[in-house]
C-alpha cells in the first residue's frame, strides 16, 4: 500500500537527512541507538559520583547504571558495520586502492574538523606521530594520546576495512576464500589469537569479532539463508533481545561481572559472544521484509543514526562541554533529566551542523 507524502515540513527534513533514501530504515534507528547509548556514557559519568542523585539501592539507579554502562554502544556499531560493509562489496568490488579512499573519503572531513582544532590548540605537544595516529587511525603507538578519546573505536573500524581489502578484495578473487569454511576458519584464528597466542593487542580484542558476527548476518542474508524459523525467532525475540542489551549494559558495569570478565580472555570472550548475538537478533529483526519496529522507524531515532558519526565525534569534544556552560550544574534527579535533555538535544544540532558541511556531500548508502 502507498504511503501518502510527508507534508513539507517532514518532507525537507526527510532530504536533509537522507532519509528517503533508506532502504532498510530500521538500521538508522538502531545506529541512533547505539550512538545516544554512546552519548550516554559521557553524559551519565558526570554525575557518576553523587550517585545520579539517588538511592543506590533504588530500581531507578540501577536503570540509571545500566544507562551509564552504554559503551556497548560501539559494539552494535562494529556489528552494523560489519553487516553493512560486507552488503556493499558484495554488490560492488572496488580496487583496494578506491575501497579505502572511499572510506578515508566518508571519515576524514569531520575528523579533520574535529581533531586538527584539539591537535593545534588542545594538545600540550605535537608530533608527526601524534598527528597520523589522530587523522588515519592505522597505529596509535604508546605514549601517544587520541584527543578526541572516544575515536579508540576508529581505530577498530580502520583495521576491520584492511581486513575487508585484504581478504575480500585479494583473496576473494579465488572461491575457496569466499566460502564459507574459510569466514569460520577466519573467525577460529581470531578466537584462538584472543585466547591463546595474545598477538597484535587489537586482534586479540574479543569486541573485534562484533564485525565478523555482522558479515555473517549479511552473508546469510544475503544468500538467502534466513529461514522461517530464524525470522519467527527474530520477530519473537525482539523485545527480549533489547531486554537483553540493557541486561549487558547493566551487567558490563558492575564490579563483579567486571571482576569476572578481567579474569582471563576466555570470560571476556563469552560475554562479548553472547552480546554480539544479541545485537545480530536485534539487527535481523530490523531487515525483515515487512514494517519494521515503529520507534526504530520513526524520524526521531533515525535522525539520530543519520547524524551518529558527526555526534560520535563532537559530544565529548563540543557538545557536552557547551550545554555544561550553558546549563550550569545539576542539583537533583529533577535537574539532571532535564539537562540530559539539553545537552543531547544541544549534541544533536551540533552534529547536524557538522554533517550538513562535512558528511552529507560525501555519503552514500551501501
Amino acid at each position: 500500500m502507498d504511503h501518502a507524502p510527508a507534508p513539507k515540513p517532514l518532507a525537507a527534513l526527510d532530504a536533509f537527512f537522507l532519509l528517503d533514501a533508506g532502504r532498510l530504515p530500521g538500521l538508522d534507528g538502531l545506529r541512533g541507538l547505539a550512538i545516544v547509548m554512546v552519548f550516554n556514557v559521557h553524559f551519565f559519568a558526570q554525575h557518576f559520583e553523587r550517585n545520579y542523585f539517588l538511592d543506590p539501592g533504588a530500581p531507578a539507579h540501577q536503570l540509571l547504571r545500566a544507562l551509564h554502562s552504554g559503551v556497548l554502544g560501539v559494539d552494535v556499531l562494529f556489528v552494523l558495520s560489519g553487516f553493512l560493509t560486507w552488503v556493499s562489496l558484495a554488490r560492488r568490488r572496488p580496487s583496494v586502492p578506491a575501497f579505502l579512499a572511499a572510506r578515508y573519503r566518508r571519515l576524514l572531513p569531520v575528523i579533520l574538523a574535529v581533531n586538527l582544532p584539539a591537535l593545534c590548540w588542545g594538545a600540550a605537544s605535537v608530533d608527526w606521530r601524534q598527528a597520523l595516529a589522530n587523522v588515519f587511525f592505522l597505529h596509535v603507538p604508546p605514549g601517544v594520546t587520541l584527543v578526541t578519546y572516544t575515536t579508540w573505536a576508529l581505530v577498530y573500524e580502520m583495521w576491520f576495512y584492511l581486513l575487508c581489502a585484504a581478504w575480500v578484495l585479494v583473496l576473494g578473487r579465488f572461491a575457496l576464500f569466499r566460502s564459507w569454511g574459510f569466514f569460520w576458519l577466519l573467525a577460529a584464528a581470531l578466537a584462538a589469537n584472543i585466547l591463546v597466542f595474545k598477538r597484535f593487542l587489537l586482534l586479540g580484542d574479543p569486541r573485534f569479532l562484533g564485525f565478523l558476527f555482522g558479515v555473517a548476518l549479511a552473508r546469510a542474508w544475503g544468500e538467502g539463508r534466513i529461514g522461517p524459523g530464524l525470522q519467527r525467532a527474530a520477530r519473537l525475540g525482539f523485545v527480549p533481545a533489547l531486554a537483553a542489551l540493557l541486561a549487558f549494559c547493566w551487567a558490563g558495569g558492575h564490579p563483579h561481572v567486571e571482576a569476572w570478565m578481567a579474569r582471563d580472555n576466555l570470560h571476556r570472550l563469552a560475554f562479548f559472544l553472547a552480546l554480539d548475538a544479541t545485537i545480530c537478533l536485534i539487527l535481523l529483526r530490523l531487515i525483515l521484509p515487512g514494517p519494521g519496529p515503529s520507534a526504530f522507524t520513526a524520524r526521531p531515532l533515525r535522525m539520530a543514526g543519520m547524524v551518529s558519526y558527526s555526534l560520535f565525534m563532537t559530544h565529548t569534544q563540543w557538545g557536552l562541554p557547551l550545554a555544561n556552560r550553558l546549563a550550569g550544574p545539576a542539583a537533583d534527579a529533577l535537574g539532571m533529566a532535564l539537562r540530559w535533555g539539553l545537552s543531547l538535544g544541544l549534541c544533536l544540532l551540533l552534529a547536524a551542523l557538522i554533517f550538513a558541511v562535512f558528511e552529507r556531500p560525501y555519503f552514500s548508502r551501501p
